[in-house]
């Protein structure tokens, strides 16, 4: 498996991001975890304005929390991996459904190890916000994602019932110091 950083998105990774929004689409995913609407947003500049008001108490949108938006490149050739979307707190959706932290791997690159390294970098981040434990969801059927969070530490809380039929697993990951 080869290295990978987070980095918080800027203007030059526009075609890298649209690029990686476009794998996901061709495979018929149009739903980006931890993009913070990347695949709904109708312009990169309109999406990265969105995200770095997202990334200050004092401008984040209405209804939303304080969150960490980044990109995880390889650090040998400088390729986007993937995303991950760290909530700093909760407001009643995410403390029920969502948690602190959603990702996404690019589909050309899953069952690699880099979601586990993405989730494990995030859970530094929140150590040195001082948090210690952070929150995680993912449908039972979606068994990559839960083998990620249960590498990292993840414990089972509780499952959810949701009226279209799926079940949403909720973990906790305790952060140590």
């Amino acid at each position: 498996m080869e290295e990978i950083e987070l980095i918080f998105p800027e203007m030059r990774h526009k075609s890298a991001a649209l690029a990686y929004k476009q794998e996901h689409f061709d495979h018929g995913e149009y739903s980006i975890h931890g993009s913070t609407l990347l695949d709904k947003m109708d312009s990169y500049e309109e999406w990265l304005k969105m995200i770095r008001d997202n990334s200050d108490e004092k401008t984040v949108r209405s209804s939303w929390v304080p969150s960490s938006t980044y990109f995880a490149f390889r650090k040998t050739d400088g390729k986007l991996i993937g995303m991950i979307d760290f909530r700093h707190q909760f407001n009643e959706y995410l403390r029920n459904f969502g948690g602190n932290i959603g990702y996404s791997v690019c589909p050309s690159e899953r069952k690699k190890g880099y979601a586990v390294q993405m989730l494990n970098l995030i859970l530094e981040k929140a150590k040195q916000i001082g948090l210690k434990k952070v929150m995680l969801s993912c449908y039972q059927e979606n068994a990559a994602s839960r083998r990620t969070i249960e590498k990292c530490g993840g414990l089972l809380e509780k499952e959810i019932q949701e009226p279209d039929g799926k079940t949403l697993q909720i973990y906790w990951i305790q952060i140590h110091s």
